[in-house]
């Protein structure tokens, strides 16, 4: 059987036809498109729709292009959404944390059968890579010119309102953003589940896909040192930069060794607050600020990374994490840098998802 299926006309007919006459598009798209950035951005650009990038897709179009937008902007653009064209994803916080389900005309896109009508079913669904059927969707719609200016000036104001609720949030803004001037645009960032890596995979600019990665849907802690030494040996000429929490940080913290033993030069940036800092926040957000087993005893994460010949060094300012970063890319061996970074207001409180995720409904 034919891996992507070629997406069935009468569908693709049907899709363009709403899109058409849509007056608040937006197009949402996950991991399914991240080698269908060309469509992506000729059918944003041809329906001036704006563009959702879930975690899993950030990059396909790039951040500094106009109609790009993180999902924190996304769901408040929601708010305005009449047709949505939804490709690759799971779709699972749109569909039951967003609102308005009976107001927003859904078309998915799927290369899954079964996955293209969960977690509820869509007006139209199309079985079909994400590649195909843009293209066909290129082809079906009517080339021409459409004002949505009220309408993205609409997203515009909320994207901005989105980057001021991002600058309360502690020291994270700073580092991410310390971290993306220091990196060029395709370096790459495997973020692990921790607060600055929470940070970084939904608000952290993105040029390219595959530059911001990170564990998926599973969250599984442990990722991310191990999965950048994957990366550096795939695309050695890139920069790569495990970011981690100490929590996770342990859990493969032996991955040190095999980055000495292959000479695989990446960066690893342990970011201590002796805590599961994500989990506890969650814990204290819905339990009257009770927690518990989330308190850790770290090692000396600078002497650790020295005993296995790891040039180390620890950082205490934002301004301290640019000059050792950079040092640090510069280097041709693995680098450990470690970022204490106390408590930080969660991230968690902007996103709107549903409460079987651990985070109360909004």
């Amino acid at each position: 059987a034919e891996r992507a299926p070629s997406p069935d006309q009468e569908l693709i007919n049907q899709a363009a036809a709403r899109l058409k006459n849509a007056r608040c598009p937006a197009i949402l798209i996950g991991g399914g498109t991240l080698s269908a950035t060309g469509p992506v951005k000729r059918l944003a650009e041809q329906l001036q729709a704006p563009v959702i990038s879930t975690i899993s897709a950030r990059g396909v179009l790039p951040d500094d292009h106009p109609l790009s937008y993180t999902i924190l902007a996304g769901q408040h653009i929601w708010e305005r959404v009449d047709v949505a064209l939804v490709i690759g994803t799971r779709f699972t916080a749109p569909a039951l944390a967003w609102g308005r389900q009976d107001e927003v005309d859904v078309i998915r896109i799927d290369i899954d059968q079964e996955a293209v009508s969960r977690p509820v079913s869509a007006a139209v669904e199309i079985v079909a890579s994400a590649d195909k059927s843009l293209l066909a969707l290129l082809d079906a719609l009517e080339p021409g010119s459409v004002d949505r200016s009220s309408y993205l000036a609409f997203c515009a104001e909320a994207d901005r309102s989105v980057q001021e609720q991002l600058a309360t949030l502690g020291s994270l803004p700073e580092l991410s953003s310390t971290l993306r001037s220091t990196l060029p645009a395709d370096g790459v960032v495997v973020a692990d589940v921790t607060q600055l890596g929470s940070f970084v995979r939904y608000a952290m600019p993105a040029y390219a896909p595959r530059t911001i990665m990170g564990p998926g849907f599973q969250a599984t802690l442990g990722y991310a040192l191990p999965a950048a030494l994957g990366v550096k040996t795939a695309e050695p000429g890139r920069p790569v930069v495990a970011v981690c929490g100490d929590g996770g940080f342990m859990f493969t913290v032996q991955e040190l060794a095999t980055a000495v033993h292959h000479r695989i030069p990446v960066v690893a940036v342990v970011l201590d607050n002796a805590s599961f800092g994500n989990v506890k926040t969650i814990q204290a957000n819905s339990y009257g600020g009770r927690h518990i087993a989330v308190d850790l005893t770290n090692p000396d994460f600078v002497a650790l990374g020295r005993s296995f010949g790891i040039d180390s060094c620890r950082v205490d300012s934002p301004d301290a994490f640019g000059e050792a970063l950079t040092r640090a890319l510069q280097a041709d061996s693995p680098q450990l840098i470690v970022v204490p970074i106390g408590e930080v207001p969660s991230i968690w409180d902007m996103i709107k998802r549903p409460p079987s995720q651990g985070v109360p409904r909004h």
